[in-house]
This record gives C-alpha cells, structure tokens and sequence, in this order.
C-alpha cells in the first residue's frame, strides 16, 4: 500500500493540483486535490474541491464517496449519508461505500443500520476486517455481547496486525470481568499500537481490579499523558492513590478530574473521602455536600 505523504507532501501536491486546474480543470484533479485537503483536516475546502469535480463529472463515484467522508470528519452524517448512497447507486458493489457508510449510521447511533451496512459490505467482501470490527461496536451498542465478542475475533482473525480489534475485545473482556483475557488483547493491542491511551487506561482499570496498583499506576499516567484531557483517568489512578494511602496525589487527581468535568457527584465524594483521610473535614464536607446535590438527594 502507498503511504500517504506527509504534511509538506500534501501541501506540495494541492500546489501541484492547483497548477494543473489553473491550466485545464478537469474532474480527477479536483478529487485528488480534494483528498490531499481532506489529509491535512481541511474538510470544508475538500468538500468544495469535491462538489467542483461532481459538476464536472456527476456519475463520478469516487468524489461522492469522498465528499461523503469529509462529511462525516465533520460530524455531518446525515449529509454523509446521503453522499454515500448516491455512490452505492452508481457502483452498487464497493464494499468500502456500504462499510463507510455504515460508519456514519453507526456515528449517528442507528446502529440497525450501521449492521445492516456492514453486513451487505461483508456480503462482497467476506475477508474486510474492519468491518467486523465495528459491527462489533454497533453489536455492543444495541447489547448483544455474544455478537461482538465473535465479531471482534473475527477481525482479530482477519487482520492480527490491527491493534484496534484487540483493544475492542479486550475492553470487552474486561466489562465482562474477564480480566486475564482483557488483558492479554489488550497487550497485544499496545504492542501494536504502543500509543492507545483507551487501551492503557482500560489495562489500568483491570490491574487496579486486580489489586496490583502499581501497574495500574504506570498504565493510568500512560492514559494521562496521550489523553491529558480525559477527566475519567485522572478518577480512575486518584482511587488508587487513595487506596495506597496518597492521599495528597488522589486529591490533586480528583480535582484536576473536577476542574475537566465539575458536575460529576462521584468524584466530589472520591475527593471528600480523602480529605477526610486527611483530617479535612470542613472541605470534606464541603464536597459531600456538592456531591449530593449535584447527585439530587
């Protein structure tokens, strides 16, 4: 597979494209010119580059399929939809086209939708991946475990390069309190993907609950560093501060946890607990007091 260019390339390439427009537009240039904007997180210029390539050549495809994409990069997904079907109506058998856009049902949360998608992509191509991968998210979204779980094997099966589709089972694992196997994906997943902080942080969660905090602790600042943002992991590694008697680290956890999301009633009673460990208790009462009625009691 061709690797796509890095920033300076694409840049380059949208000269490249623009040069050739300038002197003869013509439909394909305007679709790749669109993909190099679309690689560099400019959607909204891409999708004109896309709209002026459909002028040119409406029974174009590819440039509904990739005006389509951009639309879903920006949360548009009913417009992405829309773009995705009038693709499958010209080429009614592209396993990519019903794969994607069973993403964008999938974003929308239909997820019915999605599976039906990703089951017509899977009809044409038995051995996409990554399509397995996400019915399993849209399985795991309507509840049915079984489902998901068979599916994420599948794509582990398919592709054992994808780190992604054992860091879905194995985060699937571990909501099934199978920690052992949650685990184990979720390794193999980081040896693949060493930066996934969803995978770090769900390998912490499993070491706390098996009461090994310190490697709890190393996999949670990993979650912290590639997420800093993330007001759920700072939650998470307090509690194991505040199991390990740190009560000063857990404080310090809980109200950066705080400061990213202030109306969770659950971290203002983690916090009154600790400084009531301390000996605090105006400001353990204080956020006891918070936590209740955030919580409506």
């Amino acid at each position: 597979m061709m690797a796509i260019p890095g920033r300076s390339g694409q840049e380059q390439a949208i000269a490249d494209f623009s040069e050739a427009i300038a002197l003869r537009p013509a439909a394909l240039t305007y679709n790749n010119r669109g993909l190099s904007k679309s690689n560099l997180g400019r959607y909204e210029e891409a999708i004109d580059d896309y709209s002026e390539a459909l002028e040119l050549a409406p029974e174009m495809a590819n440039a509904y399929h990739n005006r389509a994409f951009a639309w879903d990069d920006l949360g548009e997904y009913d417009k992405a939809i829309s773009d995705y079907t009038l693709a499958i109506q010209l080429v009614p058998d592209d396993a990519t086209y019903f794969h994607n856009r069973g993403y964008s049902w999938k974003n929308k949360g239909e997820f019915e939708k999605a599976i039906n998608d990703f089951d017509e992509c899977l009809r044409i191509d038995p051995e996409y991946a990554v399509a397995y991968n996400n019915r399993g998210h849209a399985w795991l979204a309507l509840d049915d475990t079984d489902k998901a779980l068979s599916d994420f094997g599948e794509a582990v099966r398919l592709n054992p390069e994808d780190g992604d589709s054992f860091t879905s089972r194995g985060i699937l694992w571990h909501d099934l309190d199978e920690l052992d196997q949650a685990i184990a994906d979720l390794d193999q997943g980081l040896k693949i993907n060493p930066d996934d902080a969803a995978a770090h942080r769900y390998r912490g969660k499993c070491w706390h609950l098996k009461s090994d905090f310190l490697k709890a602790v190393k996999d949670y600042n990993e979650a912290v560093r590639l997420t800093p943002d993330d007001p759920f992991v700072y939650n998470e590694r307090g509690l194991i501060w505040y199991q390990l008697g740190e009560y000063r680290k857990a404080i310090k956890d809980y109200t950066e946890a705080l400061r990213l999301r202030p109306d969770d009633a659950v971290v203002y009673e983690n916090r009154g607990l600790a400084w009531e460990a301390q000996g605090d208790t105006d400001k353990a009462d204080a956020d006891f007091a918070k936590s209740k009625e955030l919580a409506g009691e």
